[in-house]
């Protein structure tokens, strides 16, 4: 009974000593409590136990805070070795969970005085208890001795490594060494600031573990000894897991530290050679590539002592130069050789790397290649680290051999998935270098392996981003590497290599051009070495081995062929494969790249024996003659061979290999195929072909081949009128493309004979006189006439005819000059263009004159008549007039509509008809003529004779009345551009697809046309013609009318009027479009490399493009209106289909009728027709006819304002402010399109910024002033969009939702909070003045932001938009009270965490971060919301439990709303809060079921402690490590037992959470902990027998029917939180994660330590900001 009542006493005693520890405040508080305590303690009786441990414990954890002064750290050490005398032995070892962790801190900060007290805590107490009772706590207590080793000198690191050795020791003697080493590796591996302890220890005590054989040359029993005790070493520091050994080292030497990587360095170098049995044998290759990896990062450094000393380990040997190393002698182990394990002789120095570090190292590298990480540092890491080994070329070489193709194909990769171009650029920096650092040998190696396996597209990447113009890459190895390419295709047995990709000879070709480009000129004398019976084929083979084995590459190279020798060899193969090419019409497109490539390879030799010997002239004269293929292919081979020709005559002037007999052979069959070319129907040739024929003659000047061929082309004996079509068509393309000197009447009286010869129509005299001669002016379908009649100019014609006349004696040749020159005036006549320049003034009639009256003067005169049935029909209607309606009109008509279409009988028709209505009192045709004449021009059959048409109808149109014409104004204009398109889509398709390729691909061949170019222009001319002519008719019908006195029928005839000016417009508007589609085909034609076209295409569609913009500027000044809103409708619809907007643009832009001085008016019409048209006079209202709607006109006018040159605000700025303030006037109206005219304003308010013109303080001015207005406009009249709360935000929070940042489509109407934040940025800076700035934003917070914040909707009504807005004003005026009020008041709704947590990651912490920083006092004000627990006062029943739910619910919100504000600042930004957070927390956690508030709010505090684990570095969160402690092992412990109350479901979710967390962070301080919640030693996943684990998570065994299967991540991931997985927010049963989770916690946060991965922070603050927001 006395016994009994002492332990009362003894109990209350102590009981009460506890009692004051609320009172401790002052550092004396604390000396005050522990010295009542001792005194309590002191009265313990015999055996009693120690009462209240977990109480106790924890109060004496916190007096052991670094804050406080040493006095009472030692006091408390008092404490702490009285209680382990009280308790002894046997229940320390079974109390050790309860005191070890609150005093392992401690040497982290002690001072001198009190590290003695530690160590005596230990050395007394701690270590007489058994290594079973140690083992769990085994790397905390090493953790907790090894900050007292790290200085050497201090005065207690002897005593405090013999500590650490008896713990050693003591494992030992139990047979369990290898525990405490692996315990020692983990503890190394994840305490960063314990490392360098960790470092000093393993320096002194770790057995040396290289080779036997290295370290002893005694006798064999001395080497047996040794092998015996190196044995026993490797077996102590490697059982059971070899890979914490590597990566204790690894971690090592990553430390950010130089002298921890220093440390290491030596260690690897002293006791873990590369040849080591650990190395070679026991661990696996990744962990060996593990530990390379690490060592060679040190290189990037850039420190010569790191990178001395990894040589040293590289190859084997030490450094001797001075301060190589600072290796610590190896320890007194000598271990002899065992015979259980493999060991290596001691390598030479040349082969050790090779032998035992090469493959690792290559391993290790191509990890890091494939490793695909998007962060440019990393990416660029392996460039950095292989360029650092090339500084030792021994260890350098072979890993650069092996990883160059993958590096290379890395860098390729990321330049499709860099982040930006700056990331890429950043890599490539580093890899350049890399590049460059690299032998030229070593390159052309690997570009030689790459061409072998075909990888094209690599090798392309490599010569497009990197330098190969080194002096020896250029002369040496590229021109070996064009060899090989010559050969590649050249070998018969190329399609096993190329035939996976046809495209592939293309490329090859290709690529070997560009590396001819690359190489230096020929600069060796023409005496050059013979290449005598040098093989001439198979040198791919040979040269590849050459660079595969061979050291001396660049000696084999001249051994083997000399360069001289090998570009002889390159031209043959060149020249052999553009011949087989020029065979088969399938190869044609290899043919410019390879005409390209002989080109360059001629320029590079001097010796074309080779070339003579395969006979090439004639081979090419066999080849030319003998293709038959398609126009296409026919051209490529004609350039080809005339390029060819060209180049032989440039660089062999000898002419030895391509002598005069080839010339003579080549040159006329050239000009014959180009001759064939010259139809109209293939426009796609004509420039190219026409200055090649020019080029041949240059070549062939002395020769006349040129001359001699034209002359017998046009001079062929076969006169049929089809064949003297081609004929005349062919000369025709060829004098239109010739370009012609001016001819002037000077020229005539110059002497003749002055380069007479080269100008172009000496060439061309011949066919010229033989076209004259052939010509009969009185035939109209005479294609000589014709193509006379349509020159531009008849000079250069009249000065041949001119010069064979003038010279000449023999009167029969002047008097057929004579006829030549009357066919010439007579020509001239019938041409306007012509008439003028030969009638005109100081023309060519006066030369005439002259030329008569001599031949007069002679009696030469003689007369000579043509007469013709078609020409005597036309000169009897040139003298009668028909009237409209005559039998012979109607015969015509009737034969028109029968014949056959197209025909030449049709032809005659028309011109008869022509002649008939060219009368000028014909008067009305008959009224079904124009139906005819539309139904012609529609009849796709209609091709050569549409000009004929078309003119036909043009010169009818005058005769119809006003109405026939108004009637047929749609047929007609829809007839001209449904043919115009037929026509424009055939021009599209011969210049878009090649015929060949269209063939091969199945379809359907080209339709012909005689002359499509001549044919759409004339129809946009008679199309241009009926336009104006209808617009005539209507503008004479409106002058003179009178609205006020117009009768009923006046106004009927009125309606009428209406409609027809309705009908023009219409039709204009189908111009206008067509007009477009053709002017921008140039910009949008796909633009192919080496395209036979180019220029040819560029002649068309810039004459295309003069034509049609010419018509549009003809409408645009005929009606400005309309014709400048419909291309505004060709703009909307463009954006509709989201193509061709800027296009579109381009064209207005090119307009001189719609400058922005035209367009911006009519734009403003066009908004106010659609919008307020009352206002407008008439002259300014549109017929309405194209669909836009203001909202589209607003977006087309911002994006017109945008395109403009910032100079030109000037010019628009009197249009655009009028029209402002005419809207602002009167804003009601305009009340849909306010909000665009903000973004409108805002382009105006850019372009102010962006430029400097007239009065600018005055613009400024008013603009502000509009600004101002605009945004009273808005808020007054609150147009649709305006109101947030009223639009529906369908899960706006949503992941898709926020991060979707598509631009939004111009035409989009847009909420005034999207536009708001587009706009508010720029027109900020317009509004100048600090009051309406304030009272704009102030309006933006009230009618915008307020009332979405505020709406009963909250927080549907709120999207990432009006987050940003807030930011945006938060940042602007910072101190504006009424946004800050919005925010708080938000954030204190109940319904704040319904928001979905990426509106809270993308909008909220934002915005609260900016609110924290303009009020400090918000945390603050936070925390004293958090009341701490009571049972006081509390009712029962029913009123008692809504109470407690109520409290409940604040204090969750309360700590929810902190943890938010903690994850929206910046790391330690609530530094001074935190005292108070933990103090409120810690007054939460005393809380029960039955207080308010309750034990429910626990999973809320855990939420607080992960966001305060998050935010604030370790060294701030050392006291809140036992509080933590405590807390844990209660709720694990509850959840051990039934019917405990305290934790619900979510706190025990919670709880597990947060120690996921603090698993995977490791936070220093909580290491010392981890023991007691899982298995942190190597027995997680290495358990002894009879294993026990005292870990609470390893202790909470329970099993139920349904387990959820918990996430894995791969090694090479960073690590999550294991409960980092949504389905802790969806699970209905927590229970179901928990049991896995805890089975398996041990094992999984091993692999965590063993991953080496870093944790990935961004998923853990992402996970608890979902748990916040989880309602």
């Amino acid at each position: 009974m006395t016994d009994a009542k002492a332990v009362r006493r003894y109990n209350a005693g102590v009981e009460r000593a506890l009692g004051l520890w609320d009172a401790t405040n002052e550092w004396a508080d604390y000396i005050a409590f522990l010295s009542r305590l001792v005194k309590a303690l002191q009265a313990s009786p015999p055996g009693a136990e120690v009462p209240f441990k977990p109480t106790l414990a924890k109060y004496l954890a916190l007096c052991l805070k670094p804050s406080l002064p040493s006095g009472v750290h030692q006091k408390a050490l008092e404490v702490y070795s009285l209680v382990f005398t009280l308790l002894g032995t046997e229940r320390l070892s079974q109390d050790l969970p309860v005191w070890l962790p609150g005093v392992s801190h401690t040497l982290t900060f002690a001072t001198l005085t009190t590290r003695p007290l530690f160590l005596a805590l230990y050395d007394d107490h701690l270590l007489h208890l058994s290594s079973r009772a140690l083992r769990p706590a085994l790397r905390a207590i090493i953790l907790s001795l090894l900050p007292g080793i790290e200085e050497e000198n201090s005065e207690d690191f002897d005593r405090t490594l013999s500590t650490i050795n008896r713990v050693r020791q003591g494992f030992a003697e139990d047979g369990t060494e290898e525990f405490f080493w692996q315990s020692l590796f983990l503890a190394s591996i994840t305490s960063t600031s314990k490392r360098p302890g960790a470092l000093v220890y393993l320096t002194r005590e770790l057995p040396s573990l290289g080779s036997a054989a290295s370290q002893s040359s005694d006798g064999a029993e001395h080497s047996g000894r040794q092998g015996e005790t190196l044995h026993e070493a490797i077996r102590a520091v490697t059982t059971p897991e070899p890979g914490l050994l590597i990566r204790c080292f690894a971690t090592g030497l990553q430390d950010e530290q130089p002298l921890v990587q220093r440390g290491f360095l030596d260690l690897l170098v002293s006791h873990l050679p590369l040849d080591a049995p650990v190395l070679q044998t026991l661990v696996s290759p990744n962990d060996l590539d593990i530990l390379v990896a690490a060592a060679m990062s040190v290189v990037l450094r850039r420190d010569m002592s790191l990178n001395r000393r990894l040589w040293s380990w590289f190859l084997g040997k030490e450094d001797k130069r001075e301060g190589s190393t600072d290796v610590v002698p190896q320890s007194t182990v000598e271990p002899t050789a065992p015979t259980q394990l493999k060991l290596h002789p001691k390598a030479p120095r040349h082969d050790y790397f090779a032998t035992f570090g090469l493959d690792s190292v290559i391993r290790s590298l191509d990890k890091m290649l494939r490793s695909e990480a998007l962060s440019p540092i990393e990416r660029a890491r392996p460039f950095r680290i292989m360029l650092s080994l090339m500084d030792r070329w021994v260890i350098g070489k072979l890993p650069v051999e092996a990883l160059f193709v993958p590096a290379m194909q890395d860098l390729q990769r990321y330049q499709a998935t860099a982040p930006s171009q700056s990331s890429f650029d950043e890599v490539y920096r580093s890899a350049n270098v890399f590049f460059d650092a690299i032998e030229p040998q070593l390159i052309t190696s690997q570009l030689f392996r790459l061409l072998v396996q075909g990888d094209l597209e690599l090798l392309e990447f490599i010569l497009a981003n990197f330098n190969l113009q080194e002096e020896e890459m250029t002369t040496i190895h590229l021109p070996m590497l064009c060899l090989a390419i010559s050969e590649i295709l050249l070998r018969e047995e190329h399609s096993e290599l190329l035939g996976r990709d046809a495209a592939q000879p293309l490329r090859i070709a290709k690529l070997l051009e560009v590396l001819l480009s690359l190489l230096p000129p020929h600069t060796a004398s023409n005496a050059l070495q013979p290449s005598g019976n040098m093989e001439q084929a198979g040198w791919l083979s040979r040269l590849n081995g050459l660079y595969e084995h061979s050291s001396y590459v660049k000696k084999a190279i001249f051994e083997t062929i000399p360069p001289a020798i090998a570009a002889e060899i390159l031209l043959r193969n060149i020249a052999l494969i553009i011949l087989e090419c020029l065979s088969h019409p399938n190869d044609h497109e290899l043919l410019g790249p390879l005409t390209n490539s002989f080109t360059k390879a001629m320029a590079r030799t001097s010796n074309f024996r080779l070339l003579r010997e395969l006979r090439f002239g004639d081979r090419l004269h066999h080849l030319l003659k003998a293709s038959s293929e398609g126009p296409r292919s026919k051209y490529e081979s004609i350039k080809t061979v005339a390029r060819i020709v060209d180049t032989l005559q440039a660089f062999d002037p000898s002419e030895e290999t391509l002598t005069q007999t080839h010339l003579l052979q080549l040159i006329p069959e050239l000009l014959s195929q180009l001759w064939k070319l010259l139809l109209p129907s293939t426009p796609q040739f004509h420039v190219d072909a026409v200055e090649q024929i020019w080029n041949l003659r240059m070549l062939s000047h002395e020769l006349l081949l040129v001359d001699s061929k034209i002359a017998e082309l046009m001079c062929e004996d076969d006169t049929s009128a089809a064949r003297l079509e081609d004929r005349i068509a062919r000369f025709s393309t060829l004098w239109a493309h010739t370009r012609f000197p001016e001819v002037t009447i000077e020229l005539f009286s110059s002497v003749r004979g002055i380069q007479e010869d080269e100008l172009p129509w000496a060439t061309l005299r011949q066919p010229v006189l033989a076209i004259i001669d052939g010509v009969d002016a009185s035939q109209a379908n005479d294609r000589r006439r014709l193509w006379l009649n349509n020159l531009p100019s008849i000079g250069p014609i009249f000065r041949i005819i001119y010069a064979e006349s003038t010279h000449s004696v023999d009167g029969q040749i002047s008097l057929l000059g004579l006829h030549r020159l009357r066919k010439v005036v007579t020509l001239a006549k019938q041409s306007a263009a012509q008439r003028n320049e030969f009638f005109g003034q100081a023309s060519f009639s006066d030369m005439m004159l002259d030329i008569c009256t001599e031949h007069i003067s002679l009696g030469h005169s003689e007369k000579e008549i043509f007469t013709t049935t078609l020409s005597i029909l036309c000169l009897i209607l040139e003298e009668v007039e028909l009237r409209g309606d005559h039998n012979l009109i109607r015969l015509l008509m009737q034969l028109l509509s029968q014949v056959v279409p197209d025909s030449p009988s049709q032809e005659e028709i028309l011109d008869v008809l022509q002649i008939i209505f060219s009368k000028p009192n014909i008067g009305s045709p008959p009224g079904n003529l124009i139906q005819v004449l539309i139904s012609g021009i529609s009849s796709k059959g209609i091709d050569s004779t549409i000009d004929k048409w078309v003119t036909l109808l043009c010169n009818t149109i005058p005769l119809y009345s006003t109405q026939t014409l108004f009637a047929n104004m749609l047929r007609l204009t829809a007839c001209f551009c449904d043919r115009v398109k037929d026509y424009f889509a055939l021009m599209r398709r011969l210049y878009d697809r090649p015929e060949a390729a269209a063939q091969i691909n199945g379809a359907k061949p080209i339709p012909a046309a005689k002359h499509p170019e001549r044919s759409i222009t004339n129809l946009l001319a008679g199309l241009e013609y009926v336009l104006a002519r209808a617009h005539t008719h209507l503008v004479d019908q409106v002058s003179g009318a009178d609205e006020a006195s117009l009768n009923g029928a006046e106004k009927t005839q009125l309606r009428s009027m209406a409609n027809n000016r309705l009908t023009v417009i219409l039709c204009m508007q189908d111009t206008i479009r067509l007009c477009g589609q053709i002017w921008v085909w140039r910009i949008s034609k796909r633009t192919l490399n080496s395209a036979p076209d180019g220029k040819s295409f560029a002649y068309i569609s810039s004459r295309l493009r003069t034509r049609t913009r010419r018509i549009l500027e003809h409408l645009a000044d005929a009606e400005p209106q309309e014709c400048l809103e419909t291309l505004m409708g060709m703009w909307v619809d463009a954006t509709r289909r989201d193509s061709g907007q800027d296009v579109t643009l381009n064209l207005m832009q090119s307009l001189d009728g719609a400058r922005p001085k035209f367009m911006m008016p009519a734009t403003f019409n066009a908004v106010y027709n659609r919008t307020n048209p009352a206002a407008l006079d008439q002259s300014q209202k549109s017929s309405l006819s194209v669909d836009v709607s203001a909202l589209e006109l607003m977006a087309f006018l911002i994006a017109y304002t945008s395109a403009l040159e910032d100079d030109l605000l000037e010019e628009i700025w009197t249009d655009c402010t009028a029209f402002l303030r005419e809207v602002l006037a009167n804003p009601m109206p305009h009340r849909q399109i306010l909000l665009k005219l903000l973004e409108f304003v805002a382009v105006l308010c850019q372009k102010m910024e962006n430029t400097n013109f007239g009065e600018v303080l005055k613009m400024r001015r008013e603009l502000s002033d509009l600004c101002a207005r605009l945004f009273t406009a808005i808020f007054t009249i609150r147009p649709a969009g305006l109101d947030s709360t009223s639009q529906a935000i369908p899960e706006s929070g949503s992941a898709k939702a926020v991060t979707d940042t598509r631009p939004r489509s111009p035409l989009e109407a847009g909420g005034a909070i999207q536009v708001l934040c587009e706009a508010l940025p720029i027109i900020s800076n317009a509004l100048g003045d600090q009051d309406r700035l304030t009272v704009t934003l102030s309006g933006i917070a009230t009618h915008v932001i307020g009332p979405a914040l505020r709406s009963k909707q909250f927080p549907q009504t709120v999207s990432i938009n009006l987050l940003q807005l807030v930011l945006l004003l938060a940042k602007s005026q910072p101190n504006n009270k009424t946004w800050r009020k919005d925010v708080s008041e938000a954030m204190n709704d109940n319904k704040f965490f319904q928001s979905p947590p990426a509106l809270a990651e993308a909008g909220w912490l934002p915005v609260l971060k900016q609110l924290w920083l303009t009020d400090k006092s918000l945390m603050p004000e936070l925390v004293s919301r958090l009341n701490p627990p009571t049972t006081a006062g509390i009712m029962f029943g029913v009123g008692a439990s809504a109470a407690r739910t109520e409290a409940d619910r604040k204090t969750q919100l309360n700590l929810r709303r902190i943890a938010l504000l903690l994850l929206a600042a910046d790391v330690d930004a609530f530094v001074p809060d935190l005292i108070q957070i933990i103090r409120r927390v810690e007054e939460l956690l005393t809380a029960t079921s039955s207080s308010s508030p309750s034990s429910s709010t626990r999973g809320d505090i855990y939420l607080v402690l992960r966001a305060i684990t998050l935010t604030f570095t370790q060294t701030h969160l050392v006291s809140i490590w036992p509080i933590v402690d405590v807390e844990l092992r209660d709720l694990f412990i509850s959840m051990q037992q039934t019917g405990e109350p305290t934790y619900t479901s979510f706190s025990q979710l919670q709880g597990a959470k947060l120690l996921d967390l603090l698993l995977l962070l490791k936070p220093e301080e909580f290491q010392l902990h981890e023991w007691l919640f899982v298995t942190d030693t190597v027995d997680a996943v290495y358990p002894p027998q009879d294993f026990q684990s005292t870990a609470i998570s390893d202790q909470i065994v329970s099993k139920g029917s349904h387990d959820i299967e918990l996430p894995t991540v791969s090694e090479a991931e960073a690590r999550k939180p294991w409960l980092c997985t949504d389905m802790t927010r969806t699970t209905e049963d927590p229970q179901t994660l928990l049991r896995p989770f805890f089975r398996q916690l041990s094992i999984h946060a091993f692999e965590d330590t063993y991953s080496l991965q870093p944790a990935d922070l961004e998923a853990c603050r992402k996970d608890l900001l979902a748990d916040l927001f989880l309602d």
